[in-house]
């Protein structure tokens, strides 16, 4: 008796919980996109070419924890600067740079990864050769922005 029992709160958890899985894990999407993606980033930015201009910055992924960003920069800087509310986290992918840390201009290239808290002063810098990176914001950077500039 008991293993009947047994058995049958065992295929009720079961099937209740598969039943259960589904609605919920529906209602716990909350980005864009709305499903699992995998990228080749090299395919990526060779798809979105830097056209006019210095810097191309494009959101590739948003969620109400995080966002990523996709950039190009080539022959300029990007002043320095802080954020107030968001963490970033910046991978080389592709080529070589500067970025201000810790007040000092630090050459970087592809597979450097930088991690600047909010609040924190930063800057990027490339030349003639294209710097192509992956920025990611956490908590998700707000559409009004978060960039406060330091002259």
């Amino acid at each position: 008796m008991r293993t009947i029992l047994l058995v049958g709160f065992m295929a009720l958890f079961l099937f209740s919980g598969q039943a259960l899985a589904q609605p919920l894990a529906k209602h716990l999407v909350d980005s864009k996109p709305g499903e699992a993606v995998l990228m080749s980033l090299g395919e990526w930015f060779a798809a979105h070419p830097l056209k006019e201009g210095k810097v191309r910055n494009e959101r590739v992924y948003e969620s109400s924890r995080d966002t990523i960003n996709l950039l190009i920069v080539k022959d300029t800087t990007i002043g320095r600067h802080l954020h107030t509310n968001v963490d970033e986290i910046v991978y080389v992918y592709k080529g070589t740079g500067e970025m201000n840390i810790n007040g000092k201009w630090v050459p970087v290239k592809a597979g450097d990864l930088h991690v600047c808290p909010r609040g924190v002063a930063h800057a990027t810098r490339a030349g003639a050769e294209e710097l192509w990176v992956i920025s990611i914001f956490s908590p998700p950077m707000p559409a009004a922005g978060d960039r406060v500039t330091i002259e």
